[in-house]
């Protein structure tokens, strides 16, 4: 059975990550924590993995992009921002990657792309609701099958990075999947942890076979 890592972060006082991706790489292998607190404990535990997910979690930091921080930017990672520059250009192309939400962000961004930091200045309605149920919004990948996913993101793609496919989008013309099959990655703005959907699994299956 494959081995599924998965980048874990700080969350007050504790280090880990929220239960909801371990269930989802259950879907496909045995799932295990990595520490990016150092290089070589990281590695020593990447030897053992089939796939890396790029969870969700806190903004990238703007800076990687060029750009002054945005007001509604939240707070920054240091161990993620050191897992940025330090261990993920070491691995890409190397072994298949899932991003999810910030996870699509920093593939884009390692690619050469920029994001758009605060989404509802330039797309004032999506995402904008009172209640899980309004988060969902209809998604159009390069099949043209149209189907309903979660949203739970102030910041999405601008530039898009250079080698990277378009693979899904919104109504509203966001970017919310990429792959790039060539180095096995597949990326998603939405949270398939939260709510499984065929379209990531198929995706998740592609670049682990």
């Amino acid at each position: 059975m494959p081995v599924i890592g998965i980048v874990a972060s700080e969350f007050d006082e504790t280090f880990g990550i929220k239960k909801n991706y371990l269930e989802f790489a259950s879907n496909f292998g045995t799932p295990m924590l990595l520490t990016p607190m150092d290089k070589k404990v990281f590695f020593a535990a990447y030897k053992k993995i089939d796939a890396l997910i790029l969870p969700g979690g806190n903004d990238v930091n703007s800076r990687a992009y060029g750009q002054f921080p945005g007001f509604f930017n939240t707070k920054i990672s240091p161990f993620l921002e050191y897992f940025d520059a330090e261990i993920l250009p070491d691995i890409i192309g190397k072994i298949p990657i899932f991003g999810i939400c910030r996870g699509l962000q920093i593939i884009n961004v390692r690619f050469g792309g920029t994001l758009n930091q605060n989404l509802f200045f330039k797309h004032p309605t999506h995402n904008y609701s009172s209640s899980d149920e309004d988060l969902v919004h209809e998604v159009i990948p390069a099949t043209k099958v149209k189907f309903k996913v979660n949203s739970f993101h102030h910041q999405c793609i601008n530039l898009l990075g250079e080698g990277l496919s378009v693979e899904a989008s919104s109504n509203d013309g966001i970017i919310e999947a990429i792959s790039f099959w060539d180095k096995k990655i597949f990326c998603v703005q939405w949270h398939p942890e939260r709510f499984f959907d065929v379209f990531s699994g198929n995706a998740f299956n592609k670049i682990l076979s």
